[in-house]
């Protein structure tokens, strides 16, 4: 298995060979190993884990994100109501967006109980919201932290879990015993089952696939313009917020 500062030398050799998607994929690899290395109270930290600090990604980050989460709970509901949905902020996480061009993008993703609101990573932009209605289902790896919403009336969203994420009056420190997209996959469980009904002991939930064979999930991406027309309610969600162009989401 490779060490942190073994991936850490693979990120710098991909960036400057541009293989972006490589450079990508091993960033969330040393993000999930380092965060582990430092929960888990390691003495002596690898050289690279230092190193993360400045590059905005190490054990000062960790020890800030539910602080940052749970300020943004306020912004984010606020967006959410000038967009007009009635809906309350259930959980919240920083992720990256990956798109089509191998470009990596810090997001917010916002849940509520009735859907995803994808921000940029201040909270302060809202860029599109998924009714969790119109979710199809879900192909994630683990390994890496990426996942795809497919999204099949509109067009599938690409992310990657880094960390944990944050659940309004939820137990946190339950959640960090797992891995940073199982906990996002429980919440989408939880608001998805809370709106498309069931019973407690059958709830109604998505179909998750893992995709073990491979880290990075590019291909399994529905691309714009392979979704088919969007609905009236996909055009009525477009306009009810000063959305950016859906390029730039």
């Amino acid at each position: 298995m490779a060490s942190l500062d073994d991936i850490a030398e693979g990120i710098q050799r991909a960036r400057r060979e541009k293989r972006w998607v490589d450079a990508s994929v091993d960033l969330e690899r040393w993000l999930s190993m380092t965060k582990n290395v430092y929960l888990a109270g390691t003495a002596e930290l690898p050289e690279s884990v230092s190193q993360g600090t400045r590059w905005g990604f190490g054990p000062k980050r960790f020890r800030s994100e539910e602080e940052e989460l749970r300020k943004l709970v306020g912004k984010t509901q606020k967006s959410i109501d000038k967009s007009n949905h009635s809906e309350r902020v259930t959980y919240l996480s920083f992720v990256n967006k990956h798109n089509a061009h191998g470009k990596v993008q810090a997001r917010l993703l916002v849940m509520t109980g009735s859907a995803l609101y994808n921000f940029d990573q201040t909270g302060a932009k809202l860029k599109r919201r998924i009714a969790l209605t119109a979710i199809g289902s879900v192909s994630a790896n683990d390994v890496s932290g990426q996942f795809v919403l497919h999204v099949p009336r509109e067009y599938d969203y690409h992310f990657s879990a880094p960390t944990h994420g944050y659940t309004v009056g939820g137990d946190d420190q339950a959640a960090m015993s797992t891995t940073p997209l199982a906990g996002m996959i429980v919440a989408l469980q939880q608001a998805y089952g809370g709106t498309m009904g069931g019973s407690p002991d059958s709830p109604n939930l998505l179909a998750v696939r893992n995709i073990t064979s491979e880290a990075d999930l590019s291909r399994y991406v529905q691309k714009k313009g392979q979704g088919g027309v969007p609905d009236a309610g996909r055009m009525q969600d477009a306009s009810t917020a000063d959305y950016d162009d859906l390029e730039s989401d």
